[in-house]
């Protein structure tokens, strides 16, 4: 059955869902604000462009190059056998190209997005990764509709060899905000699939979301099998919901046609609880903070147009990243706020400043999403790694908020990946370590192994390599080191 052969059935949607219709694609040419505002938003990353193979091979050497050589060949190691597969969020807002390519780039199988345009069927290739489904803009209040579309293409995708990802071994799905929801929904139905006893737990989800009975059992059934050692990632995602007041409201009401309506806090919990399947069962839950001042949200922003060809597009930029800190959520990134950690103990955060939009546009955010997505991936080898050094590890990152937002997930889950980390950098730490401070703190881990000090030692120089690796602030970690007996720079 081919994607152009779906048909959702209004009635049967606002019987189940209440929604406003089936999902509806916003043309460029329409005189609507929304649309225009986020063509001009979005005229650099519409359209990449179609590389050839040579141009491919110089781009992912150059982004290669751009990273430090251990980090570079850590992420190709790492990613080698798998292909990154990214679900966009609200609007069938993609990623920007540059994030994207700087992300795919160390995927031995590519990239691949799966748009969700119901007119834009096309599959189209740009180097580095494929995008199956155009970029419109979708408008779709009730975005769970649209899950059947992500099914089809995805299954689509796998099956069709011209897409570098139908070769991987290993998928790492990323769903950015309301695209995290869809990837938490896929991952239920793949995981429902794998199991053997499909029929009745997938009969009770196709009265959920309508439009997945048009999609036949078998393919339901190879897509558990291809997913069934998949990696899932909510990206920026609401996962305790948006209440709809304020702002949020009046943007809404302008804009969205009542799209909030959708992602408030009670819409969301029903929507785990008819999945059966909680974000706890996701890899990670990854979030993003915001720069705390506008004009600092702003200068993360590298894309500026030149001064006279783009004014409306810079007018654009601002404004949405203006809305996001008139939305709120000072504590998140401007729209989705941080969910409660001690709720989601798979919560990790990018190591650098983003907001909701830039999570899918900056170079830094890529590099950011690299790092977690490698630490939740398998050493290369077992590593030789003493109790008492892991414990100080710890006593260092649960001595200081900012550590332990960082990096204590990595201490309790991955301690060997932590290794791994310290041993790319092996004998460069003093020249990545530049600075009083950090001149000191070389001298410090010196001080320790010549006084027998080896697991205080071991556990310092892991902090710090991580601090280093995720160009993270030293200045907690000198803090922290106070803290401890013994460990203070004098």
């Amino acid at each position: 059955m081919g994607i152009t052969d779906l048909t959702l059935r209004a009635a049967g949607l606002d019987v189940v869902f209440g929604t406003n219709g089936p999902i509806e694609d916003i043309p460029s040419h329409k005189p609507f604000f929304l649309s225009t505002i986020t063509d001009s938003y979005s005229k650099p990353r519409r359209n990449p462009p179609k590389r050839s193979p040579r141009d491919t091979e110089n781009l992912r050497a150059k982004i290669w190059g751009s990273h430090d050589l251990h980090q570079s060949q850590r992420y190709q190691n790492t990613f080698k056998d798998a292909a990154l597969v990214f679900i966009p969020g609200l609007l069938n807002f993609f990623p920007g190209d540059d994030f994207f390519n700087r992300a795919s780039a160390f995927f031995g199988h590519g990239g691949l997005i799966i748009g969700v345009s119901k007119n834009d069927t096309n599959t189209s290739h740009h180097g580095l990764y494929s995008v199956v489904g155009g970029d419109s803009r979708v408008l779709q209040p009730d975005w769970r509709t649209e899950l059947v579309l992500v099914v089809k293409r995805l299954t689509l995708a796998l099956r069709d060899p011209r897409v570098e990802a139908s070769t991987a071994k290993e998928l790492v799905f990323v769903g950015h905000s309301k695209g995290g929801l869809l990837v938490q929904a896929l991952s239920a139905l793949a995981k429902i699939a794998d199991k053997g006893n499909a029929g009745s737990r997938l009969h009770d989800l196709k009265k959920k979301f309508p439009g997945l009975n048009t999609i036949p059992l078998a393919d339901i059934l190879y897509l558990g099998e291809r997913l069934s050692n998949a990696q899932f990632y909510l990206y920026g995602s609401p996962i305790e919901g948006i209440e709809r007041r304020g702002v949020v409201s009046v943007f809404d009401n302008l804009l969205l046609k009542g799209s909030a309506n959708h992602f408030t806090p009670d819409f969301i919990r029903r929507f785990f609880e008819d999945l059966d399947h909680s974000p706890l069962e996701a890899n990670a839950i990854i979030h993003a903070q915001k720069a705390p001042t506008l004009s600092g949200t702003v200068s993360v922003d590298k894309n500026h147009p030149t001064l006279f060809s783009g004014v409306l597009t810079r007018a654009a930029r601002v404004l949405f990243h203006g809305a996001a800190h008139l939305i709120g959520a000072e504590d998140g990134d401007g729209l989705v706020a941080t969910p409660n950690a001690a709720h989601w103990p798979n919560l990790r955060f990018l190591p650098s400043p983003a907001d909701h939009i830039q999570m899918v546009e900056t170079g830094a955010a890529a590099q950011g999403l690299l790092h977690l997505l490698d630490d939740h991936a398998l050493p290369s080898h077992a590593a030789n790694l003493h109790s008492g050094a892991l414990t100080m590890a710890q006593q260092l990152v649960g001595s200081s908020p900012e550590l332990q937002k960082h990096l204590a997930w990595l201490f309790a889950h991955n301690p060997s990946k932590a290794v791994e980390v310290r041993e790319g950098i092996n004998g460069q730490l003093p020249r990545l370590l530049i600075g009083e401070n950090q001149e000191r703190l070389v001298i410090k881990i010196d001080e320790l192994r010549k006084t027998g000090s080896n697991d205080a030692a071991e556990g310092l120089e892991l902090v710090a390599s991580q601090v280093i690796d995720r160009n993270l602030p030293l200045t907690p970690l000198i803090q922290s080191m106070g803290l401890l007996p013994g460990l203070a720079l004098h």
